[in-house]
This record gives structure tokens, C-alpha cells and sequence, in this order.
């Protein structure tokens, strides 16, 4: 069975907790809806593999040619899983609706020097729920369209500031800035569940498991999960691929 995941690796590092029933994974990450949403770049730089990882090196340009929902599409998956952990990157402004998501990767390409002066779009900025909310529907109604008897599944992922132990800690301002994320993640996750309707589940952590893990593989952050939050998902995505729901599992309505 395959799955597509159309988000971050708070979803990937789920399927390499224990066996499960997905042999076919394709994952798409390190780009913003909105960057999906509009025309392609106008830039003739040299990506560079000299520079970046193969896996790198992809998801900059899927993210520069606007080629995510066209290559999910052409996957065929069994199941489609988003998160929007990736949405943290800034977007840069290229002008005329012209977004790039400065993600890391990009930002170890030659291109991305010569992006120095473009304006930037925070998550947090006032227009990027605008932005957002115009691009949802037009991502939802291709991924649909393309795939239309594939279940989706929302992950609604969200920052924690809380490890899993007493002795880690974050910086000062840690709490208040998952809060500020975590508003601007839950508005955009609306706004999927408004687009899919019902063709998605939304799968919601247990707050107990909701914590950094400061062993996890990637390192510390408030996206890298305790295994029982992947245990959790995993679970979840079974489930929904088998045609049922788990109890974290829950329409657009919850």
C-alpha cells in the first residue's frame, strides 16, 4: 500500500517507529501551499548538487517549478497525509505573485544569495492567512480532481514547547512563540478542512504524547515528537487507509 505525504518529517519519521502496512512511501516537503498555488520563478540560477543532498536538491526545485501536486498525483497513492509544519519557512516575494519558500535547503544554493533583497513573508505575517486561504482551494481541488477515490488525512501537527524530560529546556520566549505558530497552523488547518469538505479525517495528538523529544533522530525542536506520538499516527493512518477511523481520527465538524 502506498502513501503520499504532503507535509514534514513530523509525518515521515512516523512510518520508521515499527512495521505498518504502507511498502511504498513517496514524500513531498520544504514548500508552502502558497508557493504551490503560484506561477513558477523566472530565475535561471544553477540549484547546484555540489551544494545540497540529492534529496535537497529536490525539494528545491519541486518547490521552484511547482511540481508537488502534479508529481503526488502521478504516485497514486492509497492515501494522501498533509501537516503544515513546512508553512514555518518565510516566503520570499519575487513580485506579481511570485512566492519561493526559503527553506533550508534553499538557503544553501547560489540562488538563494541572490534573493539577499526580496522581501520576506512570515508566518506570522498580517497577509499570510490571506494568502493561504486563496491557495487551499486551489491545491484541494487538484488533489481531488487528480486523485478521487484517495482518502486524505490532515495531520494537525503543532509546535510543543514541553520535552519529554525535566532536565531539557527551550529558550525563554519558546512557549510564546508555539502559541503564535500554532494560531497561524490551526487557521490554515481550517481552511484544509474547508477545501477537502469530506474527503479528509483529521488526525489530532493526544496532548500526553505531545512533547520534544530531545533524543529524537533530527535533534531537539518542538516539531520532533516522543515515539508515542508517532505510535499514535501510525495507528491513525492504518486505520484511515483500511477505510475506518481511529478515535484520534475525526471529521471536519470535531
Amino acid at each position: 500500500m502506498k502513501v503520499a505525504i504532503l507535509g514534514s518529517c513530523v509525518t515521515h519519521d512516523a512510518f520508521e517507529v515499527r512495521d505498518h502496512i504502507f511498502d511504498d512511501i513517496v514524500y513531498f516537503a520544504r514548500t508552502s501551499w502558497i508557493a504551490q498555488a503560484a506561477p513558477p520563478p523566472a530565475l535561471e540560477v544553477e540549484i547546484g548538487p555540489d551544494r545540497l543532498s540529492e534529496f535537497g536538491e529536490r525539494m528545491v526545485r519541486e518547490d521552484l517549478g511547482r511540481l508537488v501536486v502534479e508529481r503526488l498525483i502521478e504516485a497514486r497513492p492509497n492515501l494522501v497525509v498533509i501537516d503544515l509544519i513546512d508553512e514555518r519557512f518565510d516566503l520570499i516575494d519575487t513580485g506579481d505573485g511570485v512566492w519561493i519558500t526559503e527553506s533550508d535547503y534553499l538557503s544553501q544554493t547560489g540562488m538563494h544569495e541572490e534573493l539577499t533583497g526580496f522581501p520576506r513573508n512570515a508566518l506570522r505575517s498580517p497577509d499570510r492567512f490571506t494568502l493561504f486561504a486563496a491557495a487551499a482551494p486551489v491545491i484541494a481541488e487538484r488533489l481531488t480532481t487528480g486523485l478521487p477515490d484517495v482518502p486524505f488525512v490532515l495531520h494537525a501537527a503543532f509546535f510543543t514547547p514541553i520535552p519529554t524530560d525535566d532536565t531539557t529546556t527551550f529558550y525563554t520566549s519558546a512557549g510564546e512563540n508555539a502559541v503564535i505558530t500554532n494560531e497561524a497552523l490551526a487557521a490554515g488547518g481550517r481552511l484544509i478542512q474547508q477545501a477537502l469538505g469530506d474527503r479528509v479525517l483529521t488526525f489530532s495528538p493526544r496532548p500526553e504524547v505531545t512533547r520534544a523529544d530531545a533524543g529524537h533522530r533530527w535533534g531537539l525542536s518542538m516539531y520532533h515528537c516522543e515515539r508515542e506520538y508517532y505510535f499514535d499516527l501510525l495507528d491513525a493512518l492504518e486505520a484511515a487507509a483500511n477505510g475506518g477511523a481511529h478515535p484520534s481520527c475525526h471529521g471536519e465538524d470535531c
